[in-house]
């Protein structure tokens, strides 16, 4: 190594700026250092050319990327909230169908009741977002047939946790979802056939 060019001693943090240059050439110069001579004019070490990293440059660039990130982030749960009323909505109603057309009279009433009911049951998800596993917990106000289902992010149906008659009060499930994919989900409660929905992110762990 060139005599100039011994970095300080212990662990160094900085980039390769042959990679760098690949995305930000302008952040990259070509320096040379001149040859090193002794007292007698002996060269001690030849002259060198490497590449020299404008870290000062790369300031405004970093910040401009995370704040991009930012509104990506921003867009997409925006988008994520819409996509959960929009699934909210279309299990009610399809809750209120199965309601109406098994010759209940006032099938529409008791959907309409239930849904109440099902706004205070608090399903929650802890942690979320999660990377290997995650706990759903809910409270039901009185006992009725239970079904906890998982959909994509479309509202595509993809599993049931679990399905059976439980008792009022406090419930969970511990949900292992090391076999999932790193995306969006919702999870669905239906209670006696009404709805409530909590949208789930799995991360990469």
């Amino acid at each position: 190594m060139h005599a100039n060019l011994f970095p300080p001693s212990g662990p160094q943090i900085g980039l390769l700026a042959q990679d760098l240059e690949e995305v930000l050439p302008q952040l990259v110069d070509d320096v040379t250092d001149p040859a090193a001579y002794d007292e007698q004019g002996n060269e001690l070490s030849p002259a060198m050319t490497f590449k020299s990293v404008n870290y000062i440059g790369l300031i405004p660039v970093l910040i401009g990327a995370m704040q991009e990130q930012q509104a990506t982030i921003a867009e997409q749960n925006a988008r994520l909230d819409a996509m959960e009323q929009d699934l909210a909505a279309c299990c009610e109603g399809r809750a209120m169908m199965q309601g109406l057309g098994g010759g209940n009279t006032d099938g529409q009433n008791t959907n309409e009741l239930r849904t109440s009911e099902a706004a205070d049951q608090r399903l929650t998800i802890t942690p979320n977002p999660f990377s290997e596993g995650t706990v759903i917990g809910y409270t039901l106000p009185k006992a009725g047939m239970v079904s906890l289902q998982v959909s994509d992010a479309s509202g595509k149906s993809l599993f049931n946790l679990f399905e059976g008659q439980q008792m009022e009060g406090t419930q969970r499930y511990d949900w292992n979802t090391s076999f999932l994919a790193p995306g969006m989900y919702h999870v669905t409660l239906l209670v006696d056939g009404a709805p409530l929905v909590k949208k789930a992110v799995k991360v990469a762990r």
